[in-house]
């Protein structure tokens, strides 16, 4: 293959790379170091097991779904902010009986003191995921190089 060989396809015509052959006894295995991704690991699940201390697994699917929820509601251009936030509002409402399980991992989240947001309501709570929500999609549009 000569180094202007080009394939033609739907795409257009794109220059191919060619492929240098090696011999088998020059292949080389990456060496994996098995003790830091094992310590990685390992701090990784301490980090989880601090962020659910004192919360169930209930309250904190839950608490998944709703933002879940409203990240839908946001990819869904029909949908007002009022309308995300009445929606995430009702559903905390909804399971008034896990709020403190809720605050304690949204706490956590943002790094806000516990006592500090359980003083706040539920609308604005709401309010308050919403723009954290709109923040983190708009520094991960930023990183993939969506600037708008």
């Amino acid at each position: 293959m000569h180094q202007n060989d080009t394939i033609k396809n739907e795409a257009g015509s794109r220059r191919l790379i060619p492929v240098v052959r090696q011999p088998r006894k020059k292949w080389r295995i990456p060496r994996i170091d098995a003790q830091a991704q094992l310590l990685e690991q390992k701090r990784e699940e301490e980090q989880i097991q601090a962020l659910c201390q004192g919360t169930t697994p209930q309250g904190r699917e839950i608490l998944q779904k709703i933002i879940f929820r409203a990240e839908r509601m946001m990819e869904d251009k029909s949908c007002s902010e009022g309308q995300i936030v009445a929606e995430i509002e009702g559903q905390l409402m909804t399971f008034e009986l896990l709020r403190g399980e809720f605050l304690l991992l949204l706490s956590r989240f943002w790094r806000v003191d516990p006592e500090k947001l359980s003083k706040v309501s539920a609308k604005e709570i709401a309010v308050v995921m919403l723009l954290y929500l709109k923040l983190e999609r708009e520094i991960s549009r930023r990183r993939l190089g969506h600037e708008t």
